[in-house]
């Protein structure tokens, strides 16, 4: 049986997706269930939603600080798992996909997380520090139970273990456009589109860029041959623009809100 994220491709029948990323806890707990009803609300294909961890590999500072005000915020896995949960009561459709770090889910308990994850509303588990030589174990809790893995591939992984990466991946590959660390660098549309086109010719899944896209027309240049984009640390820096240090707001709940509902129509209008 499909899930929400193998529907979404269908549903969408060759149109390219747009996928926003945040973080869980950011900027208060409270509110993160807002802007996911607000992601909805704004046309978005799918949601990623980052789990905070004390120290990310691939996190630029923007979303380090997220990490930061999240985690002093008390955000668990427990507690993000309750806000999706309580998400799929508003939207059961958009698919979500989780994105973090293994030694929380570990601890947690893998087998519970990946139940707990699916009862919760769940699609994707994208784990940035399990590589596909060590995720045998986690692959086949979360393939049971019909939850997608996605995997990353980036400009320096090799034909050999690209292919590798595509063997263990499901629901679609991401696509790490830039050398480097989120929200430093711009991607650049050439190279990246070489790299995509090659992946697009060793497997069937749809191959989706994040890093590096900071503007709509960016994300739009992007969708002529990826099949979708990921938008993180631009969204986050929006957030940030209207908050302070702590995450508490320096605008109205309803402001916050509305402009991050129209800054994502700027990418899904």
């Amino acid at each position: 049986m499909k899930n929400r994220i193998e529907k979404t491709w269908t549903q969408l029948n060759g149109k390219k997706a747009f996928i926003p990323f945040v973080m869980s806890g950011y900027p208060k707990a409270g509110l993160c269930l807002e802007i996911l009803k607000t992601l909805s609300n704004a046309k978005c294909d799918m949601i990623e939603i980052g789990m905070p961890f004390t120290d990310p590999q691939s996190d630029g500072p923007i979303i380090q600080m997220a990490d930061v005000v999240a985690l002093n915020n008390n955000t668990t896995v427990k507690s993000t798992l309750e806000t999706i949960k309580e998400f799929r009561l508003y939207d059961n459709k958009t698919p979500i996909i989780w994105m973090g770090y293994y030694n929380p889910l570990y601890r947690f308990g893998l087998e519970k997380f990946a139940q707990e994850a699916y009862e919760s509303g769940i699609d994707g588990i994208l784990i940035v520090d399990l590589p596909p030589e060590e995720n045998e174990v986690f692959s086949s809790i979360l393939k049971k139970i019909g939850i997608n893995i996605i995997h990353l591939a980036t400009p320096t992984t090799s034909p050999e273990r690209l292919s590798m990466i595509l063997d263990k991946a499901s629901g679609f590959l991401y696509y790490v456009s830039v050398k480097g660390i989120t929200g430093t660098k711009e991607a650049q549309g050439d190279e990246i589109k070489t790299h995509v086109n090659y992946i697009k010719s060793q497997t069937d899944l749809p191959v989706c860029v994040g890093f590096g896209i900071n503007t709509p027309q960016k994300a739009k240049d992007l969708q002529k041959f990826a099949d979708g984009v990921i938008v993180g640390s631009s969204l986050i820096k929006k957030m940030s623009q209207m908050t302070d240090e702590d995450g508490n707001l320096n605008v109205s709940e309803n402001d916050f809100l509305n402009e991050i509902k129209n800054y994502i129509l700027e990418f899904t209008g």
